[in-house]
């Protein structure tokens, strides 16, 4: 450079040097090539300073973010955010330009940058903020004394350039999301002139207002109506975005495991040589076939099921018995007890080769009044009939004493057949693999992991005194229920809480099976596993397994009753390692969205779908070890706040389906309210069809003892289905069915028999349920 140049720079005030040093910061302040166009079209022969920036990307850069603060920022305010820039980037402090410096190149720039009319856009847009905040209210120009709320303080300008740079320049699902009006103005003129990026603003936590994107495509989202300023980086995508794939030998999982894909486990316990493989087939599967149903009805169990089956709405899980089954043979083919093709002769079945009997009341017992009147199902074992007089036991006699000999008295001589020490353990190994293929059954174990514990298969702590789970299985479900107003469905024998699988008036619960299935599949501390009982939780890694939520993956209605998904992997955020993904939502009161509610006449009904733009689009805060899944359901670009994916997995074993009818499935239903004056049995009196989810309904409007039924219209909509369902079933919630081969008028007529021994039972939600790509009969 000439000493003409330097003359400038000397009368300027500008010392050449602290251009290269406002290169250093150049990079974290991107700007749009339009925005940057702009800028040499106003700064070209401004000042030598100005030109001189502008030969270079770098000074465009420089001279954007000058513009987007020295109009509408204090001085002191300028020189601050500048300097605590180069602080974030990590810049020495002999490339770090002083206060004077400083000033001397914001005076500089001052006439340049003033001309880019950036500060107009910014109380331009504070007062929209404000109007859209206060819609009915008619809101006065924007004052002197109000135009620094449009602008946010040093720190959160300079969080806010960082983050949108690192938007820009790494990350295309990156989200950021700002709360609170004060600065809100400032950043969505930055993020949308200056670098170009989608931005749109929440008035409320369900109504967006796109600014130059709608709330799925824009990269900036400020939800101005929050009381607390503060900013968060989010992640767009789905919960699987975030699992990644990983050998199970990378991670050590194969330390008290076996691999089922390179290990015949059946083999490995009991070889071919041995007695107890004679019947071991025949043993597991007429034990899995007995005790998937009972794990099925056992789901959520309530008095109640029994009367919705018997007016012809069946269980969710127990309407997937058949697909439940099929994972259940695939799993014992894997474990190597041959093909999943291979029927089951329910004839013999277990009862050929394990011999159940009650227990004898010792004299002890009898004379103290104990065991009197007792209906419990002995958990002694003993070879059947198959396996009698084998080699895998011997011959005890009992009866007769010192005190009574007579083996005629109650308590007479007799024989029997009793495993000894090796029959046992392995009679045990195969109740153990009956256990563990009924509840991965419910999993999709069979596809994505096909390990199991070795602590499980090996557990001997109980063997000798009973079974691992209810028996004899099915026959007890019909002839050895407890009184259900003690909360006993079955009664048990020495069974610790692990293995009280059907125990009180709610059964077994969609979070035991998360419990129980990780203990099968890992080798951690047996008893101990994810909690999934709050619904907050929707995958956890632990030792390179993932377990998740499958109706969150999904997202859709699949009739598989499959509640866990497996995946040998890592939970990944920002290139580290997560622990869990969780789930957060705000409750608010229920939402209706209709485009056919004429309840109060004769209306035509039929199965359709009423939102084919419904969709899910959560976002994801990462915070410490867990990712955050905030959800974001948009209905027409609409968010609904009270739709709660947390809960899909219990949802659906609330969920009831209809068993079918001989009418068409789309025969319109010609509705007609009853007069409820001369109706003497209920009667659904009001009946809506559009898209409802309940939130908190204790402000709901309608009366309780309306009998009211809701019409989701949601036909072959997998996002549409899977979104009207997901509510649980909870008391202040509607009875969630789905409408599968039954026209409206029969499945309303269910509804209305039910309702005649059911209480309660006011308010009912028809999800109509033909899948999607399903064929029409």
């Amino acid at each position: 450079m000439g000493a003409a140049g330097l003359k400038q720079f000397a009368e300027a005030g500008v010392d050449f040097h602290v251009l290269l040093c406002m290169g250093e910061i150049a990079e974290t302040c991107p700007a749009s090539n339009g925005y940057r166009r702009e800028i040499i079209e106003l700064g070209t022969a401004t000042n030598f300073v100005a030109d001189e920036l502008l030969k270079l990307r770098a000074g465009e850069n420089v001279v954007a973010l000058m513009s987007a603060i020295l109009p509408v920022m204090p001085d002191t305010s300028c020189d601050t955010l500048v300097l605590k820039l180069f602080e974030a980037c990590g810049v020495s402090l002999v490339k770090t330009p002083g206060f004077g410096q400083l000033r001397s190149l914001r005076n500089t720039l001052a006439s340049l940058v003033r001309r880019t009319k950036f500060k107009d856009k910014v109380f331009q847009y504070h007062q929209l903020m404000k109007n859209l905040l206060n819609r009915d209210v008619p809101s006065s120009p924007t004052s002197t004394l109000e135009v620094y709320d449009s602008i946010p303080s040093e720190e959160t300008a300079v969080q806010i350039i960082l983050s949108l740079s690192k938007l820009i320049r790494e990350d295309s699902k990156t989200v950021i999301a700002y709360y609170g009006l004060k600065g809100a103005a400032w950043i969505i003129a930055y993020a949308r002139h200056v670098l170009g990026v989608l931005v749109c603003v929440l008035k409320s936590a369900s109504d967006p207002v796109p600014i130059n994107g709608d709330y799925k495509d824009a990269r900036v989202l400020l939800y101005i109506f929050a009381g607390e300023n503060r900013c968060e980086v989010l992640t767009q995508g789905q919960v699987e975005d975030f699992f990644e794939i990983r050998s199970l030998i990378s991670e050590r999982l194969s330390e008290g495991t076996i691999d089922t894909d390179k290990t015949n486990v059946l083999d490995s316990y009991l070889p071919d040589s041995n007695s107890l493989r004679k019947g071991a087939s025949d043993i597991v599967r007429s034990l899995v076939y007995s005790y998937t149903e009972v794990l099925a009805r056992g789901l959520y169990f309530e008095n109640r099921d029994q009367t919705l089956e018997k007016h012809g709405l069946i269980k969710y899980s127990v309407y997937c018995l058949p697909a439940i089954r099929q994972r259940a043979w695939r799993i014992l083919e894997l474990f190597g007890f041959g093909s999943s093709e291979e029927g089951i002769d329910e004839s013999k079945g277990w009862r050929q080769y394990i011999s159940m009997r009650r227990s004898r009341p010792t004299e002890v017992e009898v004379q103290s009044g104990q065991k009197q009147g007792s209906n419990r199902c002995a958990a002694a074992l003993a070879p059947g009939p198959a396996w009698i007089r084998s080699d895998i036991g011997h011959i005890n006699t009992y009866g007769g004493s010192h005190e009574n000999p007579d083996p005629s008295g109650p308590h007479g001589t007799h024989e029997a057949f009793e495993f000894d020490e090796n029959g046992m353990q392995h009679i045990t190994f195969l109740l153990r693999i009956a256990e563990a293929t009924s509840w991965l059954a419910f999993t999709n174990w069979d596809q994505n992991l096909r390990i199991v514990s070795t602590a499980f298969l090996e557990e001997r702590r109980s063997w000798k005194k009973c079974l691992f789970f209810e028996v004899p299985l099915i026959d007890i479900l019909d002839s050895e229920r407890g009184d259900h107003n003690t909360g006993d469905i079955y009664r048990l024998e020495n069974m610790d809480s692990r293995e009280k699988m059907v125990r009180t008036h709610k059964g077994i619960t969609v979070s035991e099976i998360f419990n129980i299935t990780f203990q099968i599949s890992t080798s951690g501390r047996q008893g101990w596993g994810p909690d999934f009982s709050d619904g907050s939780l929707v995958a956890y890694h632990h030792r390179g397994i993932i377990l998740a939520q499958n109706a969150i993956i999904h997202q859709r209605l699949d009739l598989e009753a499959c509640y866990v998904y497996f995946l040998p992997g890592v939970i990944i955020a920002n290139g580290e390692r997560r622990e869990a993904v969780n789930s957060y939502s705000q409750r608010t009161k229920g939402h209706f969205f209709s485009q056919q509610d004429q309840h109060d006449q004769e209306t035509s009904y039929k199965p359709m779908d009423m939102f084919p733009r419904l969709e899910f689009s959560p976002r994801a805060e990462v915070t410490g070890d867990a990712i955050i899944l905030r959800h974001g359901v948009l209905i027409n670009d609409q968010i609904l706040p009270t739709a709660f994916p947390i809960y899909t997995s219990a949802a659906l074993a609330w969920l009831f389906v209809t068993n079918g009818c001989d009418h068409d499935y789309y025969a319109e239903y010609q509705f007609t309210p009853p007069n409820t004056s001369t109706s003497q049995s209920p009667r659904i009196e009001k009946l809506k069809q559009g898209l409802y989810l309940s939130g908190d309904r204790s402000n709901d409007s309608l009366e309780i003892d309306t009998l009211t039924c809701y019409l989701q219209a949601v036909d072959r909509n997998p996002c549409g289905q899977w979104i009207a369902y997901q509510n649980p079933a909870l008391s202040m919630q509607p009875y969630t069915i789905l409408q599968r081969k039954t026209c409206i008028e029969c499945t309303c007529q269910m509804i209305e028999k039910v309702c005649e021994s059911t209480i309660g039972f006011r308010k009912v939600c028809v999800i109509a349920g033909r899948l999607e790509g399903e064929a029409i009969d």
